[in-house]
């Protein structure tokens, strides 16, 4: 291979690296709002969180002020990130109430593999019954109707049935008021730069073999 042909080489991988990063920012730019963070719209490594404090706004007499649940989900491969995740352990901060003084707020931990609730190292089922139990509450319509919103959560949480990822998160309807936050974070390429960067390496053999024909094709004419 002569100098000419190793330097016209050189010269067309420019071109066509060139064109890939310009047309990555393109589409990047036009496409930015697909791409929010946590999202998780596209293919990538991704870290999971959710988290919802919500208030009861159930009729009757609720014991229970205010909610906050929170989990994790480690970090995974993902053809598509924005789906939820299934996860196997939520916290749940609460508190209570005015009359409850002995206990009025805590903190204890839902193991959904095992489907215990762990409270200051003491395991039991989780159910609506142990949960009236651990909170110390009594067993009235507004509290089980509380606790019952917490376990369709939590079913949610534990068979990735979650909202998707968003970026702006998600306002709660009744019988609870509140927010709830469930993002995706991580190493990600969006599907509209992999699309670009498809449609490149597809465009170069397209155009060195449409050019190629047609230099065979097209004859020189004869000189007058």
């Amino acid at each position: 291979m002569t100098l000419s042909q190793e330097m016209k080489i050189a010269f067309h991988a420019a071109i066509w690296l060139a064109v890939l990063i310009g047309g990555m920012q393109v589409v990047g730019t036009v496409f930015r709002r697909s791409s929010q963070g946590g999202t998780g719209n596209g293919a990538g490594f991704f870290d999971y969180s959710f988290q919802s404090h919500f208030f009861p706004s159930v009729e009757g007499d609720p014991s229970i002020s205010d909610i906050e649940l929170e989990g994790r989900a480690p970090r995974r491969f993902k053809v598509y990130g924005g789906v939820s995740p299934v996860y196997d352990q939520i916290s749940m901060k609460w508190s209570l109430n005015s009359g409850y003084e002995d206990r009025p707020e805590g903190r204890l931990l839902f193991d959904l593999d095992s489907d215990t609730i762990v409270d200051r190292d003491v395991r039991v089922p989780l159910d609506i019954e142990h949960l009236l139990a651990t909170l110390e509450i009594p067993d009235r319509p507004a509290n089980r109707l509380t606790l019952q919103y917490v376990l369709d959560v939590l079913e949610d949480c534990h068979t990735g049935q979650l909202p998707r990822p968003s970026h702006h998160g998600y306002t709660l309807q009744d019988p609870m008021s509140g927010r709830m936050r469930h993002v995706a974070m991580g190493f990600m390429v969006n599907y509209s730069i992999l699309t670009w960067v498809g449609i490149w390496i597809l465009a170069i053999p397209v155009f060195y073999t449409t050019k190629r024909i047609t230099s065979r094709t097209v004859q020189p004419l004869p000189a007058a």
